[in-house]
């Protein structure tokens, strides 16, 4: 329709907070046609391509820069970005340009920045002190569950995030991570259980088909009444 900017960054910042990624782009791409010096449209796609690990995050982002060349949000999604596809040269070029290093945002990125170059212990460290500060922010949690998954020290993850999902149990990502962790444990009916909680509650129709066909053989295990994961 006939909307102003203003009125297609609302639609834009709207769709992307409920899950609807394909009608927060297109809006935000309505608005960079009608508004072409705003940073917002190129920050908001950008953000969405990476938690979508999209290649197109930088093509989304870098445009924002020529905008505004100091801007620290635009500079943490593009080290963000770098550190998706490998680049950690230029990532901590990004990286040391962004001020606030004890934001919330600053640690996470240092945190990330860490496990990008292999220093997971580094990286356990800051992301758990960030989850204790606070224990609300679910990217930490994420983070952690699949390092711990990957050392196979499945009862910490399970742990946290049953803690975690007691203080937010409307975010999707926290009962995956959870389905996956119970799947390691052996636990059939507990990992369908949290898999359909993700599906539920996730709002991205791709994303909740996606979960659907991961743990389709452990929705058929569990309604045969079969634990024999193997």
């Amino acid at each position: 329709g006939n909307l102003r900017p203003v009125e297609w960054a609302r639609t834009g910042l709207y769709a992307g907070e409920i899950g609807y990624t394909k009608a927060a782009l297109e809006a935000f791409s309505k608005y960079v046609t009608l508004d072409s010096a705003s940073v917002l449209p190129y920050l908001e796609m950008g953000r969405i391509s990476l938690a979508n690990n999209d290649s197109l995050a930088l093509d989304n982002l870098l445009p924002g820069l020529k905008i505004d060349p100091n801007n620290a949000e635009l500079k943490s999604e593009i080290a963000r970005a770098y550190l998706q596809i490998g680049d950690l040269k230029q990532a901590k070029k990004y990286f040391d340009q962004v001020g606030e290093r004890d934001s919330e945002n600053g640690l996470l990125l240092q945190a990330e920045f860490a496990l990008a170059q292999g220093d997971t212990s580094t990286a356990i460290d800051q992301f758990e002190a960030l989850r204790k500060r606070n224990p609300l922010l679910t990217k930490p949690v994420v983070y952690l569950s699949r390092i711990y998954r990957e050392r196979r020290d499945d009862f910490t993850a399970h742990e946290m995030l049953m803690n975690a999902r007691a203080l937010n149990n409307r975010r999707p990502e926290l009962h995956y991570e959870l389905a996956r962790v119970e799947l390691l444990l052996g636990r059939v009916s507990e990992a369908a259980a949290a898999a359909r909680n993700a599906i539920e509650q996730e709002r991205d129709p791709e994303r909740a088909a996606e979960i659907e066909g991961e743990f389709k053989r452990i929705f058929e295990l569990e309604a045969s009444g079969d634990e024999d994961l193997i």
